[in-house]
């Protein structure tokens, strides 16, 4: 038998494994279209108008009708994935109550807020000629966008509406009266 070495009978070293390149995740079932009614439990509080003066209407004067509407984003889950969806307010519908609608683009100041003096007309007042007592509401309709992170952003079709509450508003008539005292001297007196 020839001189052999143990050495050339010895297997050669393994080179250490690299680890597996983790699997990309399945791409999600997210529909092609999302409508108003996928994200309709995501929509945004009702808009409380302020009343302009005082919580109250003048006949025959103009009554303004103040609100603050901006977009904001809502998380939750859709579609069994985690989201985000953005409401951006598109028109606004105030319903004075008494049978007259108007509609504006966004938010609607005060008139301290607009530079006004009190009883001026504003893009938000409305004025009544009769008394009694109405609702007024203020509804808001938004476009949406969702947000699925890696997955993409999707725009939601159609408009998503914030329906108003709705603000009691009665409505006085202001008289005026020549008198010989004030009704602090003569509560009695007429108009008092």
């Amino acid at each position: 038998l020839g001189n052999s070495c143990v050495d050339d009978l010895a297997p050669e070293p393994e080179e250490p494994a690299l680890p597996a390149e983790p699997a990309a995740p399945e791409a999600p079932d997210i529909p092609a279209e999302i409508d108003e009614r996928d994200v309709a439990s995501f929509a945004p509080e009702p808009v409380v108008p302020t009343i302009e003066p005082f919580g109250v209407a003048i006949m025959n004067a103009p009554m303004n009708v103040a609100f603050e509407v901006a977009s904001h984003t809502v998380g939750g889950s859709l579609f069994d994935l985690p989201v985000s969806v953005t409401f951006t307010p598109d028109l606004v519908t105030i319903d004075y109550g008494d049978g007259t609608q108007t509609q504006i683009p966004g938010s609607a100041a005060t008139w301290d807020g607009l530079g006004q003096p009190q009883l001026t007309p504003t893009a938000s007042s409305h004025t009544y000629g009769e008394r009694g007592v109405v609702t007024v509401t203020v509804d808001v309709a938004y476009v949406a966008t969702v947000d699925f992170g890696e997955w993409g952003v999707f725009p939601v079709s159609g408009h998503i509406v914030s329906r108003g509450a709705g603000t009691e508003v009665q409505i006085y008539e202001k008289q005026s009266y020549l008198v010989e005292r004030t009704c602090q001297e003569d509560p009695q007196g007429p108009g008092c």
